[in-house]
C-alpha cells in the first residue's frame, strides 16, 4: 500500500492510496520439486533407512486408549539428523514451578538453577534446519511434568 503527503498552509496530512502495488518479477504455480514416481522412491529409501539405523531402544512405547504406540526418541531423531545433515537446536525452553516459600532456594535468596520445586509445566521449542535451508520449530509439552532435577537433566541431554 503506497502512501502520500498533502502540504496545506499549515499541516500535513497522511494520505494512504488505496491501489495495488506491483509487484516485479517472474511467478509461477507453486509445483512439486520431484514427480510423484521419484517422491515415493525417496519415501521409501527414507522408510528403509530408518526401519535399518533405528534400534528398539530409539523408541518410547506408551499406552493410549488401551492401545501400545510408540514414538521415535531423541537417539532415533539423532541418527536421523546426522544421515540427512540436519542441524537440530533448542530455541526455547520454559519449565514452570510450584515453588514452596518455606523452603524454595529462590523465593529466600538463594539464587539456585536447580530448586528442587515441583515442575508442574514444561515447553521446548526445537529447531530442524536442513541444508537446502528449509527449517521446522516443534513444541513439546510432555503430559506427565518431571521432578524439577530430571526435567533438567533430561534438557541437558537434548541435542
Amino acid at each position: 500500500m503506497a502512501k502520500a503527503t498533502t502540504s496545506h498552509k499549515s499541516d500535513a496530512k497522511e494520505v494512504t492510496d488505496k491501489r495495488v502495488a506491483v509487484i516485479e518479477g517472474e511467478f509461477s504455480v507453486v509445483r512439486p520439486l520431484v514427480d510423484a514416481e521419484a517422491a515415493l522412491e525417496q519415501w521409501n529409501a527414507y522408510q528403509e533407512l530408518a526401519r535399518r539405523i533405528l534400534q528398539p531402544d530409539d523408541y518410547q512405547t506408551y499406552m493410549d486408549n488401551g492401545q501400545i504406540k510408540r514414538f521415535v526418541k531423541r537417539s532415533g531423531w539423532q541418527k536421523l539428523a546426522t544421515y540427512f545433515g540436519l542441524s537440530v537446536e533448542t530455541i526455547d525452553t520454559r519449565i514452570g514451578h510450584r515453588h514452596n516459600k518455606e523452603t524454595c532456594p529462590r523465593l529466600i535468596g538463594i539464587d539456585d538453577a536447580d530448586c528442587g520445586c515441583e515442575s508442574v509445566y514444561a515447553r521446548v521449542v526445537v529447531r530442524a534446519t536442513a541444508p537446502h535451508g528449509r527449517v521446522a520449530e516443534g513444541v513439546g509439552i510432555p503430559r506427565e511434568v518431571l521432578e524439577a532435577s530430571a526435567f533438567d537433566r533430561a534438557l541437558k541431554e537434548t541435542w
